[in-house]
């Protein structure tokens, strides 16, 4: 500014001689805190970008020059953004002289704008660096300036200073413009003609340095922040924990309230660090917002937290619950990672080995899909016989004796030509069936269908014959010894005969009413009027005489209990010792828990040659029963001191004549291979073909003949099999409920303990021998 510029100083420092604290103001109520200065400021001329000049920064018109700029920055880290601003002034002192006005009759003033280009530089020259602004939405404020100076100009700048806050770089710029070429007379007169407003600069650290002046609230207001689930991006329930932490500047007590939408709050309540909340309902991104509240009413600034809600299940295709298939199936799911009976297991994958499966799929929030199927591709094993096998009857209306065995439940047909079949029903061991009209060979179809599909076919034959006679009874029954009480009747089927005590058999003579029936005592075939002789012992011998009649349907059963005298001396009886019969009493069946706490029987006695069974008589004594032929099984219920327990309160003496066995296990993949003791192969096993289970331990099963086979895929160990008669919960390994079996279902039971039958793949139905039917294997 030339000499122009140098007499203003002069006249400045005169005046300011003259002149005491020209720019104090009265103190304000609340405290003021230390002033902020500019960290750059600089001027444009309308021609040269200038960082300060002579110390002085200007502001307005000189005609000698142009339109005169100034910029300023201020730097806010040393604002407390924990407390409340109140107030945010930029001060502007004008000293004394530093105002300069020639040929205009306008008040100096002083126009300022908000910027928010902070990055610009304090020595740059060029244009570009100069901060932008727009004279509308930038514009702060207008003061206007005595001609003299000697004043403080302030700007409020609170909402502008509260906004830079909440920005990343905690900065401000302001640019101060003042009168123009419209505030001169420039076509007037000759001389000076300008209206010039001059800033001390900021390296001049003088009183005439522009700052900032700040005030703090009393009650600064409180701070926090909130997050859901402890930070987790996903849940897949809309009941979450919120954790909050929240302090206060002035150690007031803290209230807070929540909102899903930042419209609708929950009431105020006091502060603690967790809070049950309900996310708003339906998938998708959700927000929770907080509010804080201290004792003055001074509300925090809105917190809020996001978290991604997903109550959607996992979608599984090719696979449905509780489906049974007899053929490979292929697996896919949507989202998540899976595992099938607890390995890992990839989406697409193939699955081929006969079994039960569970497949689990979870995805990131944990929703959880479950999927319980079987592959079976074995077809059902079963057999048809009519009427028992009687090979013949009078009439149509027969009985059908049914076996069916199969991994899953199953369902039966039947038809007279093997084409027309009947309505699929629910297994049972009995089925009553017309045959078609007409004498002569009639075979009836039995069709067996499992869960998954396979099915297997069986017939029988018979001869119907409407001529036949259906007479089943005795004509007479004569014995060796005694004499029948009451007197032989054919309608009466129940005697008794005593006989005395040295009688150690008797013979009977029994001859059918038609000759043309049959006959079988004690379950021996005997011809009519043939002696049968029955051995007695020293207890009650029930005989049993089943009659058949001619048309081999219609039966009767005559019993007739022998009672042979016990002898006088008591001595003579002896009770069957230890030694020499049975010189290493048992102890224990392999693998079995003793005694027996299920009532089911736990093994399966094969007699080798014939052998005796005992009773107990009333002393306690074991004495001789009844004779066991050759090839005869009979299931073991638990051991009585040393000896084998059976049905109908018989024992059996274990000897090298009998073999016992607790299961049977059966190949269910292509064939396995047979091993010694040591190891060494023997032979190998094909699929479908059973074996006995002896013993067995976690890596081999014992199969009889000193051979072994290795636990594995593939290869089956079955306790026995129960098919209800009642319905029954089905419970899973974590002991919920799967779901209701039915009446007819039949399963392979694994295990038996004392309160549960186990399935396998750990699901179990509760021990009641009452609501089920038991087959020992």
């Amino acid at each position: 500014m030339k000499k122009k510029i140098i007499t203003l100083l002069v006249i400045t420092l005169v005046v300011s001689i003259v002149q005491p604290k020209y720019f104090l103001e009265s103190v304000r109520a609340s405290a003021i805190e230390a002033p902020i200065y500019p960290t750059k400021d600089k001027f444009y001329d309308g021609t040269f970008i200038l960082n300060g000049e002579n110390g002085l920064n200007y502001i307005g018109y000189d005609a000698a020059y142009g339109q005169h700029t100034t910029y300023l920055h201020f730097t806010l880290t040393d604002l407390n953004e924990s407390k409340k601003m109140e107030n945010v002034n930029l001060v502007i002192p004008i000293l004394p002289g530093y105002v300069s006005r020639s040929q205009s009759t306008i008040e100096p003033y002083i126009n300022l704008y908000s910027s928010n280009m902070d990055g610009w530089q304090e020595a740059g020259t060029s244009l570009s660096d100069i901060p932008k602004y727009d004279e509308v939405n930038d514009f702060l404020g207008r003061q206007s300036i005595s001609a003299v100076g000697g004043v403080s100009v302030r700007f409020d700048v609170t909402n502008m200073i509260k906004n830079q806050l909440g920005a990343t770089d905690n900065q401000a710029t302001f640019i101060l413009t003042g009168p123009t070429v419209n505030d001169i007379n420039v076509n007037n007169g000759t001389g000076i003609k300008q209206n010039i407003i001059m800033l001390d600069e900021r390296e001049s650290q003088s009183n005439g340095v522009p700052y900032l002046e700040y005030i703090y609230s009393p009650h600064s207001q409180p701070t926090g922040t909130v997050s859901i689930n402890n930070g987790a991006s996903l849940t897949n329930s809309t009941n979450v924990k919120l954790n909050i932490v929240a302090s206060d500047p002035d150690n007031d007590r803290i209230e807070m309230s929540f909102s899903n939408d930042n419209t609708t709050w929950s009431s105020w309540e006091s502060f603690s660090l967790m809070k049950d909340w309900s996310l708003s309902n339906g998938d998708g991104e959700k927000t929770v917002y907080m509010r804080l509240k201290d004792l003055t009413g001074e509300q925090s600034v809105i917190y809020d937290d996001e978290i991604l809600l997903d109550t959607t299940f996992p979608f599984v295709t090719g696979v449905t619950n509780g489906g049974a298939y007899k053929h490979d199936i292929t697996i896919t799911f949507n989202e998540g990672a899976a595992t099938l009976n607890g390995a890992q297991f990839t989406s697409g994958s193939t699955v081929s080995q006969e079994g039960n499966y569970t497949l689990v799929v979870t995805d990131d929030a944990t929703n959880q899909t479950t999927v319980n199927f079987s592959i079976d591709k074995t077809p059902p094993q079963g057999s048809i016989s009519i009427l028992n096998g009687a090979g013949k009857t009078n009439t149509p209306l027969v009985t059908l004796n049914l076996t069916g065995v199969d991994a899953n439940s199953l369902l039966m047909q039947f038809s007279n030509d093997g084409s027309t079949w009947s309505k699929e029903e629910i297994f049972t061991n009995n089925k009553t069936w017309m045959l078609t009209n007409g004498d002569g060979i009639k075979t009836v179809y039995y069709k067996l269908t499992d869960s998954a599909g396979n099915s297997a076919q069986y017939s029988d034959t018979i001869i119907l014959n409407t001529t036949l006679n259906s007479n089943a009874d005795l004509k007479s029954i004569a014995f060796s010894k005694g004499a029948l009480t009451p007197t032989f009747t054919p309608n009466i089927l129940s005697y008794t005969l005593s006989v005395a005590s040295q009688v150690s058999s008797i013979d009977l003579y029994p001859i059918v009413e038609i000759n043309k029936a049959t006959l079988k005592v004690n379950g021996v075939d005997v011809i009519s009027g043939n002696k049968k002789t029955i051995p007695l012992s020293y207890a009650a011998n029930i005989i049993r005489i089943d009659v058949t009649a001619e048309d081999g349907r219609t039966k009767k059963t005559y019993t007739v209990t022998v009672n042979r005298a016990k002898p006088s001396n008591p001595e003579s009886v002896n009770p069957i010792p230890v030694q020499p019969e049975n010189p290493t009493p048992v102890k224990a069946i392999p693998n079995t828990m003793l005694p027996n706490p299920h009532g089911l029987p736990v093994a399966t006695l094969t007699v080798n040659e014939d052998i005796k069974l005992y009773q107990l008589d009333d002393a306690s004594n074991l004495v001789e029963a009844k004779l066991v032929r050759k090839g005869t099984s009979l299931l073991v219920y638990d051991i009585y001191k040393g000896y084998y327990k059976l049905a109908d309160n018989l024992y059996a003496i274990p000897s090298p004549t009998i073999s016992l066995h607790i299961g049977k296990g059966e190949v269910r993949k292509d064939e396995v291979n047979v091993y010694d003791k040591d190891g060494r192969f023997i032979r190998t096993i094909k699929k479908g073909q059973e074996y006995k289970v002896y013993s067995y331990d976690d890596n081999r099963y014992a199969i009889g003949g000193g051979e072994f086979i290795d636990v594995q895929d593939g290869v089956t160990y079955v306790f026995g099999w129960i098919t209800l008669t009642e319905r029954m919960p089905l419970y899973k390994p974590d002991g919920t409920v799967e779901r209701t079996l039915n009446i007819g279902e039949k399963y392979r039971l694994y295990q038996a303990d004392i309160d549960a039958l186990h399935l396998g793949g750990g699901y179990t139905v509760k021990r009641d021998n009452s609501l089920y039917t038991f087959v020992k294997n």
